[in-house]
């Protein structure tokens, strides 16, 4: 009875120790929710730099490469699809993030349509590019993510990709 009274005061809360404790999980998860929110917002911006300082391959598709910082293996996946979305012709790229603190990296890899038809897929891809990082993955010809274990390899696992494709 001691340390539910100490509990209580602790949260405020006299009354109803349980209550309090559901309320402070309650806005712990909303407040994780808005920092991933917040996450992802800044990712995306960084996708407009990202397509202006694409480089021409020497095949003549445009080639996007870039460590987005803090996002998670989700994130990477939908700039995947909003980078398909904004170049559909005659492009390629492979984003990366890591993660150090977990040892992990996530990378996606896309591939335009008109590229895929000429042997080019983005799951094979971003194997190759995680093989660097530690790791492995796959997908589909268009869109394919992977993972990783070493976060230190990963602007060297980007620097590849003009050579890989």
């Amino acid at each position: 009875k001691a340390l539910v009274g100490a509990v209580g005061r602790v949260l405020g809360h006299n009354k109803n120790v349980v209550e309090a404790i559901e309320l402070l999980i309650a806005e712990k998860k909303q407040l994780e929710k808005d920092i991933d929110a917040i996450k992802s917002r800044q990712a995306f911006s960084v996708l407009d730099r990202l397509i202006e300082k694409a480089e021409t391959h020497q095949k003549g598709f445009k080639l996007i490469t870039g460590e987005v910082d803090g996002a998670s293996a989700d994130t990477l996946k939908q700039m995947g699809y909003e980078l398909l979305r904004r170049q559909p012709d005659a492009a390629v790229s492979v984003l990366g993030s890591s993660d150090p603190e977990t040892g992990k990296v996530f990378l996606v890899a896309t591939v335009t349509d008109d590229l895929v038809k000429t042997g080019l897929k983005a799951g094979q891809l971003v194997g190759s590019v995680a093989k660097i990082v530690g790791g492995g993955g796959g997908g589909q010809p268009t869109l394919a993510t992977a993972g990783g274990r070493f976060p230190e390899k990963l602007t060297e696992a980007l620097a590849s990709v003009g050579s890989l494709v």
